[in-house]
């Protein structure tokens, strides 16, 4: 099955019995595609031809019909991001190595504006999970190597409102507010960009050559 057919398969999914429901067949479809490692490969040379082209994106597709996209990640050893909820559903599995999720009290940060550790969930090469939102969490990697995940999100309907279906949060001034990458200086915020596809693509190609 390459990424077009996977396509077609989420796109078959009845979406009528609920978001539960949903995610649930959505990670069947993907539980054989990460075990048998048929998607990896095409995965990891997508990424090279964007990164090869200068697309500097995380998504691999974007089904604006159908209300969703499959991004990629790649986390370098050490490396987590920022808090976050996300509005939409989503999907996600370990394509290689192995990530590692911390979710926290949503209600206690609401009251209180702190971070109180609820679950850590190591995710090794091949697993699949999904998040119902809201889910206040963050993602990193404390491996020595580089580790690769797969995720199928959810889009909001309007257009307008899907660059705030991720809310990130950051300190600023002794508390946890709100904001968006994009509001990063554009010199400091293509630097990263451009670092994080460099990466990217050393990553694919050094898998794509080893046949890992």
């Amino acid at each position: 099955m390459n990424i077009a057919s996977l396509r077609l398969s989420i796109n078959g999914v009845d979406r009528s019995r609920g978001i539960e429901a949903f995610t649930t067949d959505v990670r069947t479809i993907l539980r054989p595609l990460f075990l048998g490692g048929r998607l990896k490969r095409e995965v990891l040379e997508q990424v090279v031809a964007n990164c090869e082209a200068g697309n500097m994106d995380d998504h691999i597709v974007v089904d604006e019909q159908n209300l969703y996209k499959i991004s990629v990640f790649f986390w370098p050893p050490g490396f987590y991001n920022a808090p976050h909820v996300h509005k939409t559903w989503a999907v996600a599995g370990v394509l290689h190595n192995v990530v590692t999720i911390k979710t926290y009290d949503m209600n206690h940060f609401s009251r209180k504006n702190e971070f109180v550790l609820n679950n850590t969930f190591v995710a090794t090469e091949n697993r699949i999970g999904r998040v119902i939102p809201p889910c206040l969490h963050r993602v990193g990697n404390d491996t020595a190597g580089a580790s690769i995940s797969l995720h199928v999100v959810g889009l909001s309907e309007l257009a307008e409102e899907r660059a705030s279906d991720t809310v990130w949060y950051r300190k600023e001034g002794g508390r946890f507010v709100e904001f968006e990458p994009r509001d990063i200086p554009a010199p400091e915020f293509y630097a990263i960009k451009e670092k994080q596809v460099r990466y990217r693509y050393l990553v694919a190609e050094e898998l794509l050559r080893r046949g890992s």
